[in-house]
This record gives C-alpha cells, sequence and structure tokens, in this order.
C-alpha cells in the first residue's frame, strides 16, 4: 500500500484478488434505515436506563415490506412497553424510537452467549381485511360525515390494520414518518389539511380530527340544532315585543 491515511470506518471488510474492498458488515450495531444511518447501541444504551429492565436489545426487521426497528427487553418488574416507548421518545428523535417494543421473558442466546438477534420474535400485526384496502373503500372516503371516519379509514389503508381506535397512538400500532407521510398525502386528496409535524403533535385521531379545520358540509353535519330550535320556538306574537339578538354559531 501507498502512503495515505486509514479511517476506522466501523465496516468488516476484506481485500480481494484484484485489489479491491468488499464489505462484509459492521463490526458493530449500525444499521441504515430509510436512508439515516442510526446505531442501535445508543437506542439499547437508553432502554437499559429504564428501571425494571435487566436486558434489551433493538433489531431491524422487515414488516410487511417496511423495514422497522423492533425494541426487545426483559424486566423484574411490572415495564409496559407503552412506558418503554413514551421513555424513549424523551430522549430520542423520533426516527430513532422503535416501531414495535416487545417485552420478553428471556432473550434468545447462541451457543457462544450472544443474544441471537437471528432467533427475536417479530411482532404480531392484525392486518385488515383484502377488502378494507380496496380502491372502492378509499374511493368512499370522501362521502364520510366526520373528520374522525375519514381519519379512521385512511390510517387502516395506511398501516393496513383493521382493528384502530380513536385514541391508539399511530406510532404505537406501526406507524413511523414514511407512513406518516402517507397518511398526509392521503388525507389531502379528500380536503384534510394539516402539516407533518401534526402527525407527531397530535398522534391519535380524536387529538388530530380536532385540529383539522372543518368543512362545510361537516358544520352543518356536527351542527347542533337544539340550539336554533329554541329561538324558533320563542317566535310567537307574544314575544314580539321583547325581541333580542341571540348568537346560535
Amino acid at each position: 500500500m501507498g502512503n495515505g491515511k486509514i479511517y476506522k470506518t466501523g465496516d468488516i471488510g476484506r481485500w480481494t484478488f484484484d485489489g479491491k474492498i468488499q464489505i462484509l458488515g459492521r463490526v458493530d450495531h449500525q444499521v441504515k434505515l430509510r436512508g439515516l444511518r442510526i446505531e442501535l447501541g445508543e437506542i439499547e444504551n437508553k432502554m437499559s436506563q429504564i428501571e425494571g429492565v435487566t436486558s434489551c436489545v433493538v433489531n431491524k426487521a422487515e414488516i410487511d415490506g417496511r423495514e422497522v426497528l423492533c425494541g426487545y427487553y426483559v424486566a423484574d418488574k411490572n415495564v409496559l412497553e407503552k412506558d418503554v416507548k413514551d421513555y424513549l421518545r424523551k430522549f430520542l428523535p423520533p426516527y430513532m424510537v422503535p416501531t414495535f417494543i416487545i417485552r420478553l421473558d428471556e432473550m434468545p442466546y447462541s451457543i457462544n452467549r450472544k443474544i441471537d438477534r437471528k432467533a427475536l420474535p417479530l411482532p404480531t400485526v392484525s392486518h385488515a381485511p383484502s377488502s378494507a384496502v380496496s380502491s372502492e373503500t378509499v374511493k368512499d372516503i370522501s362521502k364520510m360525515s366526520t373528520v374522525e371516519e375519514q381519519l379512521m379509514q385512511i390510517w387502516k389503508n395506511v398501516l393496513k390494520l383493521d382493528n384502530i381506535s380513536l385514541d391508539d397512538n399511530f406510532f404505537d400500532i406501526g406507524g413511523d414518518s414514511i407512513a406518516a407521510i402517507n397518511v398526509q398525502i392521503e388525507a389531502v386528496k379528500y380536503g384534510l389539511n394539516f402539516e407533518y409535524a401534526d402527525m407527531f403533535n397530535y398522534p391519535t385521531i380524536s387529538k388530530l380530527a380536532h385540529k383539522i379545520p372543518l368543512t362545510d358540509d361537516d358544520f352543518l353535519d356536527t351542527y347542533d340544532y337544539s340550539r336554533v330550535n329554541s329561538v324558533l320556538e320563542r317566535n310567537k306574537a307574544k314575544n314580539f315585543k321583547t325581541i333580542s339578538k341571540i348568537d346560535v354559531r
């Protein structure tokens, strides 16, 4: 080799007979996800700081054609999966928070007493029936009467899930930054306008729906007509002398 500098990049490689370098992997657990390099050890370090967590590991997996991060942990106390994700959100950027968090009774180990990442179980995802993501179903979104119903169907189509409640956190049920973009794109098609950041600030359907301004049709569908009816009931001759202005907006 000639003069020059050699940098420790963390890549494992070897020289080939024709003088080229063949990359075989990483010496650490750095992965590339949606164009971003993520050091899994940083996530694992934060998970290990949670009181009660005795062992943890983060792995990259492919679910329904999407690459996602899955976090696994073992705890000697009642540490809920939701608690782990909420803790990580406080210290890590959204793209580093695992999409799925799974609690295990014990970690799978290889014969060398290292965590066997290939033996880690994949998360169970409840898929929607094929009809739920058909073009006919998507077309019906524009006919739905409330913003919540429209968002509900859009989430089901994007996440390919059937059972979603108004208070489910988008990022707790399989959503990620790419899926959030897809939700925003689909929503614009049906006149629901909101910012990309709103998916993170209002991650449930109930919260996001309140952020989106009502259209004229939705206003009429949800308006409380009892207020108008109470005014009309006063439209009698005996009340003409006491006419007053009433705001029924």
